[in-house]
Parts: C-alpha cells; sequence; structure tokens
C-alpha cells in the first residue's frame, strides 16, 4: 500500500494537467497514487491522462459538480493515511511530497503538516507567503493563522484522512471561499504542525486584481457565523466581511451592501474597528501596491 495518495480535481485544463502530473512523477519522495477526478471535462484532459502510462494514476469520472464535489468524490478511493490536495493547474517543486512526509515523522501526532510557499507574478518580486520562520506544532490555530505564521492552501499541506471524513469534506454549495471555510472548520479540533521551507509556487497574473462576482449565497460569506467564535476566528472571518463591504463601497455595489447589512447587521460596526490592520494585511500579502505601480506604468 503506498503512503499518500494526491487527489486533483479535473476539468478542462488540457494546458495544464500534463505539466501537473509530471511534476508529481519527478518528486524525490515517490510512494503516492494519484487520484484525478474528472468532473466531466468537454476538452482533451482526459485523453491526456490516459496517455500517461504509470500505474500509480488513477482516472475516475463523474458528472460536473464543481471542484468541492470532485474533491469529496475522490476521498472514497483513497487507501492511505495521508492526503494531499493538488489543483489541475499548479505544479509542484521536486521535494514537496519528501519534505511534508518528514514533517509528518517527525510529528504523527499532528494531524495537518504543512509548508510555506512562495507567491510569484510577473515582474514583481517573489516573497514567501508565511512569516513562520522556525518548525514548530502550533498551539493557538486561529492566532497564528490571522497572524500568518502559517497557512493552509492546496498544494502545501498532508491531512490525515480521519481528518477529512470527520469534517465531511468541502462544501458543495459554495463556489467561492470553499477551501478556506473547510480549513477553518479542520482549525477547530485539529493539531497543526508547520515547517518554513517552500514546497510550492503560486503563480498569479499581475493584472488579475480581482475575481469574478459569485452569486454570495454560494460564497464563503452566506455560512460566516460570528456566534461561539474565539477572538482570533472571528477576526479571520471579519476580515472575509469587511473586504466584501469595502469593495463594494468602492464599487457602490448596493445589492452586495445590503445583502451584508442584513446577514450580519450590528456587527459590521464591530468589523469597521478591523480596517487599517486588514488593508495593510491585503496589501502587503497579495503585492497589491506593487501589481497597482506595474500596471500605471
Amino acid at each position: 500500500m503506498k503512503l499518500v495518495t494526491v487527489i486533483i480535481p479535473l476539468y478542462n485544463k488540457e494546458k495544464y494537467i500534463k505539466s501537473v502530473i509530471e511534476s508529481i512523477l519527478i518528486q524525490s519522495f515517490q510512494d503516492f497514487e494519484v487520484i484525478i477526478v474528472d468532473d466531466g471535462s468537454t476538452d482533451k484532459s482526459v485523453s491526456i491522462v490516459e496517455s500517461i502510462n504509470d500505474d500509480r494514476i488513477h482516472l475516475v469520472k463523474k458528472c460536473n459538480g464543481g471542484v468541492s464535489a470532485a474533491r469529496n468524490y475522490g476521498l472514497q478511493f483513497v487507501s492511505t493515511e495521508l492526503v494531499f490536495y493538488l489543483d489541475a493547474d499548479d505544479t509542484l517543486m521536486p521535494n514537496t511530497l519528501e519534505t511534508l512526509y518528514e514533517l509528518y515523522l517527525r510529528h504523527p501526532q499532528c494531524d495537518i503538516f504543512t509548508c510555506n510557499f512562495i507567491q510569484s507574478y510577473p515582474k514583481i518580486k517573489e516573497k514567501p507567503y508565511c512569516k513562520g520562520k522556525t518548525e514548530y506544532v502550533i498551539s493557538d490555530n486561529f492566532r497564528d493563522f490571522y497572524k500568518q505564521k502559517f497557512y493552509l492552501r492546496t498544494g502545501i499541506f498532508l491531512v490525515k484522512k480521519e481528518i477529512l471524513e470527520k469534517s465531511f469534506g468541502f462544501d458543495e454549495k459554495l463556489c467561492k471561499g470553499e477551501d478556506l471555510e473547510l480549513f477553518l472548520r479542520w482549525l477547530d479540533y485539529s493539531k497543526v504542525c508547520y515547517n518554513p521551507t517552500c514546497v510550492f509556487i503560486y503563480c498569479k497574473d499581475a493584472n488579475e486584481l480581482s475575481k469574478k462576482d459569485s452569486d454570495l449565497e454560494s460564497t464563503l460569506l452566506s455560512v460566516i457565523d460570528f456566534s461561539n467564535c474565539s477572538k482570533w476566528k472571528k477576526k479571520i472571518l471579519g476580515e472575509q466581511v469587511l473586504l466584501a463591504i469595502v469593495f463594494a463601497l468602492l464599487a457602490w455595489n448596493k445589492t452586495v451592501l445590503k445583502w451584508c447589512w442584513k446577514r450580519y447587521g450590528i456587527n459590521i460596526f464591530y468589523l469597521f474597528r478591523l480596517i487599517p490592520i486588514t488593508f495593510i494585511k491585503t496589501m502587503r500579502n497579495s503585492q497589491l501596491l506593487d501589481r497597482l505601480l506595474l500596471k500605471l506604468k
């Protein structure tokens, strides 16, 4: 039996999927299997996967239901203790799985094993995202997550299968923020360890300053609940709401503003106390100032 299962949701990624698979096959750690979940692709993605001859790669198919449904569907085929999620347009560093598995060996009592990653924008200096400088077992998940000593995103962590089963996986009703929603649920009851090694490069278009609008009822905002939250979790959730409100104000999107007021009411006044910290973090994390200056040149 293999030691790690890599789950990749696949939908119309013919341009990327071969390089993604190749980045897995050249890993220094080789004791893995790959579950690729085709979510009803209509391009050549499936034929590209089928052309790769490696018995560790397993292709399963389902009707189109979105990335969360694909990730959840893949879990039923996992026979290993450890699971690694990767998107079909991302590529790994050669030592990603080895670094994470060795972290697991050093801290087997933990549930989630995560590392640092590099943000990369064209013509802008690359930089590591997480502020944690040393390897450690996290004692206050939400505090350190808020302070960005560590982070969770696909491509940088291993998680024990039992934690996935306990959480019932990704919320399939959400199409935006579904990964953060699940990760925050994990942090409620999981023990996390972190290593500062960068194992992933997150490449973005420097001109991509915003995402397409989504139905608010299918985003993370629709499931945020401030009741029974710790101080640090409330700050994390508050930042998500605050950013949506401020961007709606800048665009004078009355629909979003009315929706947020109806849902959050008096809590909005608390959120505005977070404005200075939130926007300093946002500018720094997304390298927004550098990207705006580059766009103006």
